[in-house]
């Protein structure tokens, strides 16, 4: 997802359309400046042995110099967060169906109808890039709440986020702390919805700047006991 559109954001092609527009697109990855993920949580959503499943419904990209992507999709990305294993799992199925809104930060703004919270992903950094995988790396977090509240998490060691292009699946390989923090962060947001229904990324941006900071400490994660279950994610 984030090699998708940066060469069009910098040419300054803003003509909204379907993923396969872009498919051809070369990345540039390090023109990225922060990922938006609109979070959402299943109507029956169960939590067993520690694993909670989410939904997203849009990704927004923000590139370096104010300009952006929107993705929106019919049917949402599914996501799972094994809290014992400190591993995530995002089907990415229904991405390539995405409809994409390209714009300045101030004319883009995400859809938070039933939306839980609104996490930003910065400091991401490219680490291998092949036809069957691909992998990178993320340092620091804000997480919108919908009571307003900004948290910022910065990072003692970045997270990996391994993508198999094979199995449409993303991969977040975590550490303890990291999911004690987020998951303490999160835990009355998951109750609650945004008042409104839409919010401008440029909304988001201003309130990063007053966001409270939490430094986030690395402990050596345990060995894999029994991985999570795969989503499948529909077809």
């Amino acid at each position: 997802m984030l090699a998708s559109l940066p060469v069009a954001m910098a040419s300054g092609d803003y003509k909204s359309g379907g993923m396969d527009r872009y498919s051809g697109e070369k990345s540039k990855s390090a023109m990225i400046d922060g990922v938006y993920l609109v979070m959402a949580k299943p109507d029956q959503a169960q939590v067993s042995d520690n694993k909670h499943s989410f939904y997203i419904t849009e990704i927004a990209i923000m590139g370096k110099e104010g300009k952006g992507a929107v993705f929106s999709f019919d049917k949402p990305l599914q996501g799972l967060y094994d809290g014992s294993d400190d591993m995530g799992y995002i089907s990415t199925v229904n991405f390539k169906a995405a409809q994409v809104r390209m714009n300045s930060a101030d004319k883009l703004a995400l859809s938070t109808s039933d939306a839980k919270a609104i996490v930003k992903l910065e400091g991401i950094k490219p680490l291998y890039k092949g036809d069957d995988y691909s992998l990178m790396e993320f340092s620091e977090v804000y997480m919108m709440k919908p009571d307003g509240q900004m948290q910022e998490y910065e990072l003692a060691k970045p997270v990996t986020i391994v993508y198999s292009r094979d199995r449409n699946l993303a991969v977040i390989d975590a550490y303890p702390t990291f999911t004690e923090s987020l998951m303490k962060g999160s835990a009355d947001a998951m109750e609650k919805s945004f008042s409104s229904d839409r919010m401008t990324l440029d909304e988001l941006m201003s309130k990063e700047e007053s966001a409270k900071e939490n430094k986030v400490p690395y402990e050596s994660p345990a060995k894999v006991r029994s991985p999570a279950r795969e989503i499948g994610g529909g077809k």
